[in-house]
């Protein structure tokens, strides 16, 4: 009877991780993370990402999203601030206070990686460098390694 048990738990496992391995969803999916952490979010927009009905160089660059613990994010473009305000989080909703204006995205972060895509929003420039493709995440204790590194050499 032990042999019989222990032959099917054996199958169960092996079934469930060759199920896992054979679905990329279900692997995201594990490594959904709950909370997204502070730190910095950066994309590289080119002007091949721009379509042709608006001036795709008024959106070329990196543009870098800073979340900090205190719910204050900033948005920039090439080292040149675009918005700033409030963010909160709720459940699977982010959202973005700035200026009178709110965006609202849905978002997921595999611990790499943040994808947003747009709910409610008023902010083209928001929309399209936030949502182009998935941000690249530097946590925030990488930011104040390099902030201190740049500090000591210019010393």
């Amino acid at each position: 009877m032990f042999k019989v048990i222990l032959s099917a738990s054996f199958f169960l496992v092996v079934s469930l991780l060759n199920g896992v391995h054979s679905d990329s969803k279900s692997i995201a999916s594990l490594q959904q993370i709950s909370a997204l952490p502070a730190g910095s979010y950066s994309v590289t927009v080119t002007r091949h990402d721009a379509h042709n009905d608006y001036n795709s160089e008024d959106y070329a660059g990196e543009w870098v999203l800073n979340l900090n613990r205190s719910e204050e994010f900033t948005l920039t473009q090439s080292n040149l601030l675009k918005a700033s305000g409030k963010y909160s989080l709720a459940a699977d909703q982010l959202t973005f206070e700035s200026n009178n204006s709110t965006g609202k995205f849905k978002w997921t972060f595999d611990g790499q990686q943040l994808t947003l895509n747009p709910l409610a929003t008023n902010n083209f420039a928001l929309d399209f460098a936030l949502t182009l493709r998935p941000l690249n995440y530097l946590p925030e204790i990488s930011i104040s390694r390099s902030a201190n590194h740049r500090n000591a050499l210019a010393a």
